[in-house]
């Protein structure tokens, strides 16, 4: 297929894109460029068709090309390249799989998610472990990547480095962080639902989870809320939501999942409630975090012993199930004081109980 391989390769490009050098160093790239887009025709994306995404990463930065089988011929429809940030540098001894896994989820749910939001796609890696990514083990950096990738649906294939050279000549492009991007004219012809002025503006806006904010109203304000450095987390939105509601934003430190681990836990949990969906609904998954948050609030916990729901409410879920087989949960029968003392009480026989298991373990 089609690549950049000569142009990404020729090593005058390095000094020519520092900002630090010498004016009369830049014009020479000019025609370097025209020719390159005089070469490559970019192809009008198809999203009737599956997509193909060569991805390759390196210690300089992350590359990747998105293609489509068109007419018996693959064309591509765009490049993308990016330098590592600095604290994606920061650690030498980072292994060659978590920067493959971060060139997938970068150039999935960032660089071409406005198109493979949907779409079938063909991962192609030249880092064969990758490929066996759901049975892999990861840490908690590499799972909040694995999540966000869920919201698609793709396969991974290897293919050797010797014929992975378009998208390993991308991760080698050196120069700022800034993305690096190269569209044809026909590639910025996306649907009309996507190109409507404002559309996702006003999506974000009808967003149900900003809208709604149903875990505070739910549970009241949190006094204290502890957090990664996610931009989620840090954002405006955040802040200005912490100042109203009076609550204090503590965070954890950078590539240290322990501070958090009770989260991280259940992320992990998460993961693997949201691994036994059907394949074809897991492009919708958080419609589905209800039910399976339901599910796993009334299954007796392995650590304490009962279920979350009893343990925070002093009573037993009636579910859809119970309603099937016509079993009710017991009922307090008596005056309201009555009712009272009973409730304090099972739920003090419910914390001795847990705080019994959890010292056992």
């Amino acid at each position: 297929m089609p690549h950049l391989t000569s142009f990404y390769r020729a090593t005058p490009i390095s000094p020519l894109q520092s900002s630090s050098g010498p004016r009369s160093a830049k014009p020479p790239l000019m025609p370097l460029n025209r020719h390159s887009l005089l070469l490559l025709i970019l192809a009008y994306a198809n999203f009737q068709l599956p997509f193909k995404l060569y991805t390759d990463a390196s210690l300089n930065g992350l590359g990747a090309v998105l293609s489509q089988v068109q007419d018996g011929k693959e064309r591509v429809i765009a490049y993308a390249s990016r330098s590592l940030h600095r604290s994606e540098r920061g650690n030498p001894n980072v292994s060659s799989f978590k920067l493959e896994l971060l060139a997938l989820k970068w150039a999935i749910t960032e660089k071409f998610k406005d198109y493979l939001w949907g779409a079938q796609v063909i991962v192609f890696t030249d880092n064969n472990p990758l490929v066996h990514l759901e049975t892999a083990k990861l840490g908690a950096t590499e799972q909040r990547w694995v999540a966000q990738l869920a919201n698609y649906s793709y396969e991974i294939h290897y293919r050797p480095g010797a014929r992975n050279q378009n998208a390993d000549a991308l991760s080698r492009l050196p120069g700022d962080p800034a993305d690096v991007v190269m569209y044809g004219v026909e590639s910025t012809m996306l649907p009309e639902a996507l190109a409507e002025p404002g559309g996702w503006g006003r999506q974000q806006k009808e967003d149900p989870d900003l809208r709604q904010m149903h875990i505070w109203k739910a549970q009241g304000e949190p006094p204290r809320i502890l957090s990664d450095q996610g931009g989620a987390f840090e954002s405006d939105l955040m802040q200005k939501l912490c100042a109203v509601y009076g609550c204090k934003k503590d965070r954890t430190t950078p590539y240290h999942p322990q501070g958090n681990g009770i989260c991280e836990r259940f992320n992990r949990t998460l993961l693997s409630l949201l691994s036994t969906m059907e394949v074809a609904s897991q492009a919708q998954w958080p419609s589905a975090l209800p039910v399976l948050l339901q599910a796993y609030n009334n299954t007796t916990h392995a650590s304490t012993g009962m279920t979350p729901h009893y343990v925070l409410f002093g009573r037993h879920a009636r579910l859809p199930v119970d309603v099937l087989h016509g079993v009710a949960p017991p009922q307090y029968r008596g005056d309201l004081e009555g009712w009272v003392k009973n409730h304090h009480q099972t739920l003090l026989e419910a914390y001795t109980k847990v705080w019994t298991n959890v010292e056992r373990r």
